[in-house]
């Protein structure tokens, strides 16, 4: 005879505490894709009257970074880390790059052959905002690419929303 009171549910100590569900954060890199901010376009035009829009962009450095972040920004990421101040105006590569609005959804994206990368920066600054301060390593740079019909579009609907983003070296170098 087997006993049925060891697999029965306790209505008192069952169910007075219910277990909570432990949320796990997201995760910042994903396929090759950063979660950052797009936080404003810049418009400007050149001598030539060439219009070109540079997209501001963003995000908090964490460990998932570590692969994903250009490696003259790798660089600065540990003097930084080493010594506590800003670093700013690290000389970036041109870059590719790829904008999505969400890790897997290739509805509304963005894909630039050549951007160059301006204004990068890396500080560490208090995080306000879920109740509880953080310090944070944060990177902050510009792309600049042609302003089109596309680049012009999404600068005007996703400024100011989260987005996922993923730069690549236009040249691979041979020897690091």
């Amino acid at each position: 005879m087997t006993s049925k009171a060891a697999t029965a549910i306790d209505q008192e100590a069952d169910f007075e505490t219910p277990l909570k569900a432990e949320k796990k954060p997201e995760s910042a890199v994903r396929k090759g894709y950063a979660l950052a901010t797009f936080l404003k376009p810049h418009f400007e035009r050149d001598k030539e009257d060439k219009a070109f829009v540079s997209y501001e962009i963003s995000l908090p450095l964490t460990d998932e970074h570590n692969d994903w972040v250009p490696d003259e920004v790798g660089e600065a990421w540990e003097v930084v880390v080493d010594h506590g101040y800003e670093v700013r105006h690290i000389p970036v590569e041109n870059q590719t790059c790829e904008i999505l609005l969400a890790p897997d959804a290739k509805d509304g994206s963005l894909k630039v052959d050549a951007v160059e990368i301006e204004q990068a920066s890396i500080s560490t600054v208090v995080e306000k905002g879920s109740g509880e301060e953080s310090e944070v390593i944060r990177l902050k740079l510009r792309i600049r690419m042609d302003l089109d019909n596309d680049t012009g579009r999404f600068a005007r609907v996703h400024f100011g929303h989260q987005v996922w983003l993923k730069l690549q070296p236009l040249q691979r170098r041979l020897i690091k």
